[in-house]
């Protein structure tokens, strides 16, 4: 189903922006490019009644919108010669749009670690709707476009059909679609060394993991908990199971050591945590693998990583989430493990 039948009001608004655009001969492209123009045109009552609504009708008509909202932008556009590369720059600016929305669609759900201050109702109604997205494969999907974001081909076929400008355009370009990249990966996070750092997208994709395998909340709250219980972890005994099966040795090796390491770590401190829940004897196969992987991370030199690279990432310090998941990985790695870290210190 097209976009205009779906929402005819939104249709007639840019009719009417198309209107003036065809009367007025002083607006400047740059005027017409700027995004104080549609908020000129959009009031913010209608905005806010809007948006909501556009947000629905994004998991479900996505092709369709993309192509929609491409073709009003270049309606926009008076000069001819601006309109190949700025509708160009309007598409990539476009999917970021669309991946910071459910972005923030995502960071507005229900959660154990957070909490937004929204209207319950609303807090329900996102809940709900963000869980029919990840039933559909909404995350499956994510997952498959991190793996085949390539950059250098982007460039390439931008090339061939003409559709690069010069460095300006090019590094405009560049810039959105890595931020596009990153916002993605940062989804998969608030869902739960070659180079010698670690870029954004590994840290939040490396922070997703870990995440899903965080048992720290048991710290503040009651084991009976419903949102105790309701974690993976803890809800399903063969949860922990498929994820060590990942881990064994006769997998093959990760292409950054340094990542298996810490990913290695943060399942050794899950499991050390099982050891304390009531629960504890549906773990046991679990639970008795504990000493192997902690050993296994020790000796791919899982603290190096953590304090040459890891802690190295300026974005882990610009988000309290991030760095909190960090503490408290070292922290209970502590508690649970008090001989291996005096064996440090001893060492040290």
């Amino acid at each position: 189903m097209s976009p205009v039948k779906i929402y005819p009001l939104l249709n007639s608004k840019i009719r009417k922006m198309q209107k003036v655009e065809k009367s007025s001969r002083e607006v400047s492209p740059r005027e017409l490019m700027s995004r104080e123009l549609v908020i000129k045109y959009y009031p913010k009552s209608y905005t806010k009644n809007l948006s909501f609504s556009l947000i629905c009708l994004i998991s479900t008509n996505l092709q369709h919108w993309i192509s929609y909202v491409l073709h009003k932008y270049k309606c926009l556009i008076i000069h001819p010669f601006l309109g190949g590369l700025v509708a160009v720059l309007l598409y990539y600016d476009g999917r970021k749009a669309l991946v910071t929305t459910l972005l923030y669609l995502v960071q507005a759900r229900t959660g154990v670690q957070w909490c937004v201050k929204v209207n319950p109702d609303v807090a329900r109604y996102i809940t709900d709707y963000t869980n029919q997205l990840m039933e559909g494969g909404l995350f499956h999907r994510i997952f498959e476009l991190l793996r085949t974001f390539d950059l250098s081909k982007e460039i390439e076929k931008l090339q061939q059909n003409l559709a690069l400008g010069g460095p300006k355009h090019r590094r405009q370009v560049t810039d959105l679609f890595n931020d596009t990249k990153s916002i993605l990966a940062d989804i998969l996070e608030s869902r739960e060394e070659a180079s010698g750092k670690i870029d954004d997208v590994n840290l939040y994709l490396q922070m997703a993991l870990l995440s899903a395998l965080d048992l720290s909340i048991l710290h503040t709250r009651e084991d009976g908990e419903e949102a105790v219980q309701l974690l993976p972890v803890l809800s399903d005994p063969s949860y922990i199971l498929t994820v060590i099966n990942e881990f064994l040795p006769t997998k093959p090796k990760w292409v950054c050591e340094g990542l298996q390491a810490l990913s290695t770590f943060g399942l050794a401190v899950c499991i050390s945590s099982l050891r304390d829940v009531p629960q504890n004897y549906q773990f046991q196969d679990a639970i008795n693998k504990e000493e192997a992987f902690v050993d296994a991370a020790i000796e791919m030199n899982v603290f190096m990583f953590m304090h040459n690279i890891l802690l190295e990432n300026k974005t882990l310090y610009k988000e309290s989430f991030l760095f909190k998941r960090v503490h408290n990985l070292i922290t209970d790695f502590i508690f649970f493990h008090v001989p291996k870290s005096k064996g440090f210190k001893d060492e040290g």
